[in-house]
């Protein structure tokens, strides 16, 4: 079973945006490569390449049943009020409520 521990607060973010009104069927794993593909190929800013290649990465290693099983545990938790990349308080423990 994957815990969704294996990601950051910004990557939890990058996933809830990414999924947000989204039915789980339509949030399938190639799709969200694709996207974040897309959004390495256009940014310019080191921190999110990073941010995004980690996260490729992390999913690109995934197995089919992990991908299944995060997709039923969306949204991930966040921080409270962390609704962006920029309001996450890096301080505070992810799975603190």
């Amino acid at each position: 079973m994957i815990s969704p521990d294996i990601f950051d607060a910004d990557e939890r973010i990058v996933i809830n945006s990414a999924a947000h009104g989204l039915a789980t069927n339509e949030f399938t794993r190639k799709s969200f490569l694709d996207n974040l593909n897309f959004s390495i190929n256009i940014s310019e800013d080191q921190d999110i390449l990073g941010l995004l290649n980690g996260l490729k990465s992390k999913v690109s290693n995934m197995g089919d049943l992990d991908w299944n099983e995060l997709a039923l545990l969306i949204p991930l938790f966040t921080p409270y009020g962390a609704d962006s990349i920029d309001s996450a308080d890096p301080g505070l423990p992810v799975d603190v409520l």
